[in-house]
């Protein structure tokens, strides 16, 4: 399976798996935080992906890939959530999965600089 078609696979995986989470009556109600932590569990986890994305690969195109799959699975969660449970789309949260990546990509990269500089 060739990268592209490994993270288009990965993205559909994880996009069909959150909209089987949110089919679990009770699992949004359960996994849904409020209050400020809310937005430090969007950003924490989806920083883990944006860790994830950027060293999936040492291309770059192929880690652009990777971080504009990750933007999509947090909107598809999101978008499952709002359409399944009768809801609003919540913004507040994909920015949050946004801001998340973005602290990845950052804190994979200043690794990667410290580990060059190590060799």
């Amino acid at each position: 399976m060739s990268g592209r078609s490994g993270a288009r696979y990965l993205a559909i995986a994880l996009g069909a798996a959150a909209v089987g989470l949110s089919l679990i009556g009770r699992s949004r109600t359960l996994l849904h935080t409020t209050g400020s932590l809310h937005v430090v569990y969007h950003i924490g986890l989806f920083a883990v992906l944006g860790v994830l994305s950027m060293c999936a690969s040492k291309n770059s195109a192929r880690r652009a890939e990777w971080i504009v799959w990750t933007v999509v699975l947090g909107f598809g969660i999101e978008a499952s959530q709002a359409i399944l449970n009768h809801t609003a789309m919540e913004w507040a949260d994909v920015r949050s999965d946004v801001y998340g990546i973005a602290l990845g990509g950052v804190v994979a990269w200043v690794i990667s600089l410290r580990t060059a500089n190590r060799l």
